[in-house]
């Protein structure tokens, strides 16, 4: 079989990758076939083998390339920041703007991981996932050993955070009016807020009858 040229076969790979994205969003995994991804690349099926072995290492390839982009850039936002109130906010905003840029793709990636196999391509993406976690973990420890959050649970903490961002794939639209990242920071404020006034309601006193 002879080689594609160098940057041909890097174009192709990533048109299939952004493809099967598409594909996996709107079917699943295990609706969307490497016929419909051959199909919307524009290439025979064997074209596509020439990239990729099977439709697992697609899904895996869009599940790490997902996971390795929003850990730099949730890292790279929150080293920024000065306490861990305005980190929290900076991961929540990054997390809302890349679904925002890359909806497909980070539907896809939600999918989750029990249909794969065990593979090194599992584990990678496992692995990637928990250094993800691991970042908004370490914030909100830093956060209730400073004094600026008051948790009982900091893992009930961590996943109320990344249950309100990630449900965000099942409404937000990319195409809507408001930017994700404004919904991140309402989110945000809320949870650092609560939802109970800062200060008890005042009691009326109620009137005498004459």
């Amino acid at each position: 079989m002879s080689g594609a040229p160098p940057n041909e076969g890097r174009d192709t790979r990533r048109l299939i990758v952004e493809r099967a994205a598409e594909q996996f969003a709107l079917w699943g995994y295990a609706g969307a076939s490497i016929s419909d991804i051959a199909s919307a690349v524009g290439v025979s099926k064997p074209a596509l083998y020439y990239h990729f072995s099977d439709k697992e290492e697609i899904y895996v390839e869009i599940v790490t390339s997902v996971l390795s982009e929003m850990r730099m850039r949730a890292e790279a936002a929150v080293a920024q920041q000065p306490n861990a109130a305005a980190k929290l906010r900076a991961f929540m905003r990054v997390h809302a703007q890349y679904l925002q840029a890359n909806e497909h793709a980070y539907i896809a990636a939600q999918l989750g991981f029990r249909g794969l196999r065990a593979t090194e391509g599992r584990d990678r993406a496992l692995e990637l996932r928990d250094g993800y976690e691991a970042v908004l973990n370490t914030i909100i420890a830093e956060g209730c050993e400073s004094g600026e959050f008051r948790l009982a649970d900091r893992r009930a903490g961590a996943l109320l955070v990344l249950s309100a961002l990630n449900w965000m794939a099942r409404w937000y639209r990319s195409d809507g009016a408001r930017p994700a990242a404004e919904f991140a920071d309402q989110y945000c404020t809320m949870l650092l807020d609560g939802f109970a006034p800062r200060d008890p309601p005042r009691k009326t006193r109620r009137k005498r009858s004459a």
